[in-house]
């Protein structure tokens, strides 16, 4: 990671040497380390998928923490309950799955769960960034955040075309103007279809 940051900040300044600053080139200043490690402040509308990790909390007549993971096949398999199918649900629909199979076990029993790692999803960044190539990134990363690991547009590169490409197709695009200049337009890789 830090070889990685060190050759970035060398192509840039070979970059800058004798060509004026673009604008929009200070969102790409610093390069942030991205985590999958959350606080469990995951919004209710997130769509599970196979990798991410949760923390399941039973209250009532039955009473255990435990840390599952959505497996290959989309389930949780919760120790002496069984599994439950809750990749492509939200979190508050998984909630709600979860709750039904330990009722059928436990009577007045609560259920929370939140995602404390997120899955991570592998991206290629290509074209005109000073260093191409596939990150893997927590799955709620911007786009920003992605251009980011990459060292941003170089000076051959543009901020105004970003194109979002999915099996070959373009699904978005993104203009850095109106993000750097208004603070508009910063789009979400699960939204982007990257």
């Amino acid at each position: 990671e830090s070889k990685l940051e060190d050759e970035i900040k060398t192509l840039k300044k070979l970059d800058r040497k004798n060509k004026p600053r673009q604008f929009a080139a200070d969102l790409f200043e610093f390069r942030q380390p991205m985590s999958s490690a959350t606080d469990g402040g995951i919004s209710e509308d997130y769509v599970l998928g196979t990798g991410d990790r949760l923390q399941l909390n039973v209250f009532g007549s039955a009473t255990f923490e435990t840390p599952v993971q959505v497996d290959g096949k989309g389930d949780l398999a919760i120790p002496k309950v069984g599994v439950v199918k809750v990749a492509g649900l939200t979190l508050k629909k998984a909630k709600e799955a979860v709750q039904r199979t330990l009722a059928g076990q436990f009577s007045k029993t609560d259920v929370d769960l939140q995602v404390i790692k997120l899955r991570e999803v592998r991206i290629s960044v290509l074209g005109e960034v000073y260093k191409p190539g596939t990150y893997l990134v927590p799955s709620l990363s911007s786009i920003l955040n992605v251009l980011g690991l990459s060292g941003g547009p170089n000076t051959n590169g543009t901020y105004r075309d970003i194109r979002i490409v999915r099996a070959g197709r373009i699904v978005d695009r993104l203009d850095l103007y109106p993000l750097r200049g208004e603070g508009l337009g910063n789009l979400k890789i699960g939204r982007a279809h990257v």
